[in-house]
């Protein structure tokens, strides 16, 4: 288990002596081997000599700027020691007078039974005190220590799983959710949150991290509700339009999961910008499911065939292959993208000039009834 170093106002300071101490005797050392190499005439040594000296004292310089870093966001108590002492004290002290609180109810059971009742009483209430002030002591007693290890295992983060830092400090789990526990209630975690239950708990160091954490969770339930609502509303399309849409989606996950097995940049572009042409596609029988009829090709030839292409440029790019049949195919592949990318833009275009066109002509038919029917103030 590593170890850490104790939370003191000199350490700075400290690390800054040794690294001015390191530096001194590398000088040191430098000199005297150069006195050697002169007396000798032996540059050569000398500039080897030098080297090392210097390669030496900037190593023991980085070790010394690589110590631990304490998590900022962690306050460690003032006098824990003294303070568990006293609570293990004064719990002694309850256990004694416990002790003789027992001896005097026994003697008054022989003289008067109401005494030695409440003699009792009294004794299991000293017992009691006794025992928890023993126990909250020898809590407090480490709870410097134990704070001091998880500023150092926590670092520089601000949201770390429970069981995660349970790891790194090697503090059994029951223990430290106990421990972490007294840390927020004592405020050496000003801003501290613990969310979730058991093995799920989370530690937010500060109060931006939990909001966001909140924000986060607020989001999710909202896009949970967009999709439970959006699945609904696809269930009640027509189906060749429910056809569609299902392709599309389907579409979109396949290239998702096939840009991830695909290391060049042009081609994973190219498969986003047909991507999202796709979903506008998508959007648009959404709105108006009586397109779906014309878009048969791209359910049944275009969208599968693209896809069948696209993983067999993704199984190239997995097995790194090379040469000029490799590469002919790629850009073959990279062609039908922006080949397929145009086509769905025209394709786009054209339901949205139909809408154009059926809303010009409900306009008009409109208006003629209108007028037919002398509402419009035409004659």
């Amino acid at each position: 288990m590593a170890t850490y170093p104790n939370n003191s106002n000199g350490n700075s300071q400290g690390v800054i002596s040794q690294v001015v101490s390191t530096g001194a005797d590398a000088v040191v050392r430098a000199t005297k081997a150069a006195n050697r190499a002169v007396s000798s005439l032996d540059f050569d040594g000398l500039g080897a000599t030098l080297a090392n000296a210097a390669q030496h004292a900037i190593d023991q310089v980085r070790g010394y700027s690589q110590a631990p870093v304490r998590s900022p966001y962690v306050i460690t108590p003032k006098r824990t020691g003294l303070v568990g002492g006293l609570q293990v004290a004064g719990g002694v002290v309850l256990l004694a007078t416990a002790v003789s609180s027992l001896v005097f109810s026994l003697i008054f059971t022989q003289i008067n039974g109401v005494l030695a009742a409440m003699g009792f009483l009294s004794t299991a209430a000293f017992v009691a005190g006794g025992v928890a002030l023993v126990s909250r002591g020898t809590d407090t007693f480490g709870l410097g220590a134990y704070i001091d290890r998880i500023a150092y295992a926590l670092a520089d983060r601000l949201v770390v799983p429970v069981r995660e830092l349970s790891v790194a400090t090697g503090i059994p789990m029951l223990r430290l959710r106990k421990i972490l526990k007294r840390a927020l209630s004592c405020g050496s975690i000003p801003q501290g949150r613990l969310e979730g239950d058991g093995v799920n708990e989370t530690l937010y160091l500060t109060s931006a991290s939990y909001n966001a954490h909140l924000q986060s969770q607020a989001n999710i339930q909202k896009a949970q509700a967009y999709e439970q609502a959006r699945r609904q509303a696809d269930s009640q399309m027509p189906d060749d339009a429910q056809r569609v849409v299902s392709a599309c989606q389907r579409f979109a996950m396949s290239m998702m999961k096939a840009s991830e097995r695909i290391t060049h940049e042009d081609t994973r572009r190219r498969m986003a910008d047909l991507t999202d042409r796709i979903a506008r596609m998508s959007e648009a029988v959404r709105s108006h499911p009586d397109v779906a009829p014309k878009l048969d090709r791209y359910v049944e030839y275009y969208l599968p065939t693209t896809e069948k292409l696209v993983n067999a440029y993704a199984e190239l790019d997995a097995v790194q292959a090379t040469g000029a049949n490799a590469d002919a195919t790629r850009q073959e592949v990279d062609e039908m993208l922006d080949l397929l990318t145009q086509a769905t833009d025209k394709q786009l275009d054209d339901l949205r000039l139909d809408q154009v066109w059926d809303v010009s002509g409900d306009a008009y038919v409109m208006r003629t009834m209108l007028s037919q029917d002398g509402l419009t103030g035409q004659h």
